[in-house]
């Protein structure tokens, strides 16, 4: 059990995980508490958060698997609420399926574009029953993305449940822990967006004070809160929703 004492500022507790020249893209949390993943390019492996000792290695580099280098990077990952298996989406093509106890693998949707004519994005929603993807066209990218296409897949039934256009700069999204709601960000003027993925609807627009760069945001489990993170200068603000007033800065440097 973690007490309020682990988070002293600026103190490590623990080193779990250092390896030079081996870039972590993304970081999860098993739904029992006890263990991580990484991702690392077409590989993630699976860590005990007690040592930082690896329990197990799922891959996409076998000689056999007949599949384009650029559809082996595995862009996010997610573990089903019942633990039992892991999900990996690669960059731009398929999204995969492991079992946590056998580790055998399935493939179990592919959005891959034939002509690769068109920008593309793959993210699992928490939960590991969604797939959020993101396309816009070459011209947009020249553009910085404004008007990026979002829809919703379903896992099980291989079909787009939901569709939203987000006609403002995309710098990315995180999403609420159950996966209802997407936040996003522009970094100048900083705003940030909350976005229903059920109903298609911007809910809440904030705009956090000052001139810094949004950085990123999250919200808190009973969605009763938003958090948005600045950059130059370095600040936290505490939203409390639906309404998005905003509370006192919950960090600044030095303070």
């Amino acid at each position: 059990m973690l007490s309020k004492s682990t988070f002293a500022r600026d103190k490590v507790v623990k080193t779990l995980y250092k390896r030079d020249g081996d870039p972590v893209f993304h970081l999860i949390l098993h739904p029992n508490g006890d263990s991580f993943f990484l991702t690392h390019g077409p590989t993630i492996t699976h860590h005990s958060l007690a040592t930082g000792e690896e329990l197990a290695r799922f891959s996409l580099l076998d000689e056999d698997l007949e599949i384009p280098p650029a559809d082996r990077y595995l862009y996010s990952m997610d573990v089903d609420d019942d633990g039992r298996h892991l999900y990996g989406a690669t960059l731009m093509g398929p999204v995969w399926r492991w079992d946590l106890a056998t580790n055998e693998r399935e493939r179990i949707l592919d959005l891959s574009s034939d002509t690769r004519e068109q920008g593309q994005f793959s993210r699992l929603i928490p939960g590991g029953r969604r797939l959020l993807r993101q396309e816009w066209k070459p011209e947009q990218a020249r553009q910085r993305a404004d008007a990026v296409e979002l829809s919703v897949w379903d896992l099980g039934s291989k079909e787009m449940v939901q569709s939203l256009s987000v006609n403002v700069p995309w710098k990315g999204g995180t999403f609420s822990p159950d996966g209802r709601y997407l936040i996003t960000v522009e970094r100048a003027p900083a705003v940030a967006r909350v976005w229903d993925l059920e109903t298609s609807a911007l809910e809440v627009v904030v705009k956090p004070p000052g001139r810094g760069r949004a950085a990123a945001g999250a919200m808190s489990h009973d969605h009763r809160f938003l958090l948005t993170a600045t950059i130059l200068p370095a600040e936290l603000q505490l939203w409390e929703m639906p309404t998005a007033t905003v509370g006192r800065p919950l960090y600044r440097p030095g303070e």
